[in-house]
């Protein structure tokens, strides 16, 4: 799923709007699976689109700088499959985009870097644009590792990385991911984190 700007996708509640990757074991059809075995490094950025289940439009700064704005995502579940999807993929992945708003959504079986994974738009904060970054009252859990990565993380929200900043999380629970909990990465600026649950993850709760 592929958002622009200025677009919300809102499902009617947390437990009954669910997107749910398809595996390998649940169909012979070509799947986003599929699509990404031989992914093995991030510079590969055409295999991004193959490996994400919802992602922002302008998400490679070297083709599109202007990156992606007020993109909201609300009340609804992601299901990553992780037991049937060995390579895929982010449950929410949005790089170089400002003023997003992750908002009552649960993200659950995904395998990659993080179950929702956000990146700066450095344009943005070059051009001295204000803006606000939340993510809230979200659900982010048994999140792992994917197989074919040389970097796997598997964390449940991360925060990456140099101009990423004015980000709140708060009021989110997460729990049982690989990685992290939430992870903040190098070079955060006015990076909020409260009122959160973070608990049985492999690595740290907060790091």
């Amino acid at each position: 799923i592929i958002l622009r700007n200025n677009v919300t996708l809102q499902g009617a509640v947390m437990s009954n709007t669910i997107i749910r990757l398809v595996g390998k074991a649940d169909s012979t059809q070509p799947t986003p699976a599929d699509a990404c075995d031989a992914f093995t490094q991030m510079i590969n950025r055409e295999e991004l689109t193959n490996r994400v289940m919802i992602r922002n439009e302008n998400y490679d700064e070297r083709l599109t700088p202007e990156g992606n704005h007020d993109i909201t995502i609300r009340d609804l579940t992601i299901d990553g499959n992780a037991e049937n999807n060995p390579g895929c993929g982010e449950g929410i992945f949005l790089a170089n985009c400002y003023n997003y708003r992750i908002e009552n959504v649960h993200v659950t079986n995904c395998r990659g870097y993080a179950g929702i994974y956000t990146n700066p738009c450095h344009q943005a904060r070059a051009q001295g644009i204000p803006y606000r970054n939340y993510i809230l009252r979200c659900i982010v859990e048994n999140n792992q590792s994917a197989l074919n990565r040389d970097a796997p993380y598997g964390h449940g929200i991360y925060v990456s990385a140099w101009d990423n900043d004015n980000v709140l999380v708060q009021g989110c629970i997460a729990r049982n991911n690989y990685g992290a909990g939430i992870h903040g990465e190098d070079g955060i600026s006015n990076f909020m984190v409260i009122e959160n649950e973070c608990y049985g993850n492999r690595s740290a709760g907060i790091w």
